[in-house]
């Protein structure tokens, strides 16, 4: 039951990236790819992929599955970023989640925690944003 829910819920999000790739960051402009080429790609195989799961036949048709609270940290860290990028916009939400992160699960100091998330989130803005023009979401807050 928890693997078929899995499986939908990855179809329902590699379904939104290609969307994504194709219709708003194009996936194919005049001779090369465009900022959509690598979400379809790996949409498509995440859908496929999942499908193969989804469909597969076991012997265990009624075996329980426990699922410890650790283990929903990154499920929650995941919603948490898809939400934020819609508030503050990629990349702060890229530098916010990164610093969070080390700073409190690796249990990293402020500095460093704070210094890898700017180098990072610069990092990942001079080279989508800026050298391969990828449109970033902006969020409500407008911030880029």
């Amino acid at each position: 039951m928890v693997g078929r829910a899995i499986s939908i819920a990855c179809i329902l999000v590699s379904g939104y990236w290609m969307q994504q790739g194709v219709f708003n960051y194009g996936f194919w402009t005049k001779d090369s790819p465009g900022g959509g080429f690598i979400p379809t790609i790996f949409g498509a195989l995440v859908l496929v992929l999942s499908l193969f799961v989804l469909f597969r036949r076991t012997g265990e048709k009624d075996k329980k599955v426990e699922i410890e609270l650790p283990a929903l940290i990154p499920v929650a860290a995941a919603i948490a970023g898809v939400v934020l990028i819609q508030v503050a916009g990629i990349t702060a939400a890229v530098f916010l989640f990164v610093a969070a992160w080390m700073k409190f699960l690796s249990k990293y100091s402020w500095i460093k925690s704070l210094l890898v998330s700017a180098v990072f989130s610069l990092f990942i803005y001079g080279v989508f944003r800026m050298w391969l023009s990828v449109p970033f979401p902006k969020g409500i807050l407008g911030l880029g």
